[in-house]
């Protein structure tokens, strides 16, 4: 008994030790910082339709998706989706990414994104996003796209579809305004189904 109450300091000490490590471990897992209910997009700073993407959501902050970089040295556009999920991250429950170095988190999101790429999408394109219950939910900013996964796009984005070729009269009819002075394209039926690589 004696023996006990000695080694007690040391039993606390391992057993703190140890809730403290899977904690820490928990917390630093980034899988776990994509909480209920938020879905998220892969994007890729070499593709144009992964940049209106991010566009969409910076323009949209309760957008339910969190953009995950697919690493291709392009810095600028990695910070920048970094920077964006971080926020909807730190939104959507997961606070102590306050506290964690920003380019730790960059790093995790990233690792995160190349791992789980393959396996949640058709790896055909970008951006390609996958709702909250994780199903892949399709390619793209197509204006129909963008209006089944309930995002409301920004009015550059807007001008963008109608001037790169969508139908002023289809874009209206998803519930989009397009903004005064917007040119009609040359109409092709779908001008980005398929995202550039």
């Amino acid at each position: 008994m004696t023996a006990l109450r000695r080694h007690r300091p040391l039993l606390a000490g391992l057993v703190t030790g140890l809730l403290v490590a899977v904690v820490l471990t928990w917390l630093l897992d980034p899988a776990r910082w994509l909480r209920p209910g938020l879905g998220h997009v892969f994007v890729i700073g070499t593709c144009s339709y992964s940049k209106v993407a991010l566009d969409i959501l910076r323009a949209d902050p309760d957008a339910p998706f969190v953009p995950l970089v697919l690493p291709a040295d392009v810095p600028e556009f990695e910070a920048d989706a970094c920077d964006v999920a971080r926020a909807r991250l730190r939104q959507g429950g997961a606070f102590w990414l306050a506290v964690l170095p920003r380019d730790y988190v960059c790093r995790r999101l990233r690792d995160l994104a190349a791992a789980r790429f393959a396996g949640e999408t058709t790896g055909e394109g970008y951006p390609a996003w996958v709702s909250a219950g994780g199903e892949f939910a399709g390619l793209g900013v197509d204006p129909r796209q963008i209006a089944e996964l309930g995002l409301t796009p920004p009015p550059p984005v807007v001008r963008f579809w109608v001037e790169g070729g969508y139908d002023r009269a289809l874009v209206e009819s998803l519930g989009f305004t397009v903004p005064e002075g917007t040119v009609q394209g040359p109409r092709d039926p779908s001008p980005m189904a398929s995202a550039p690589q």
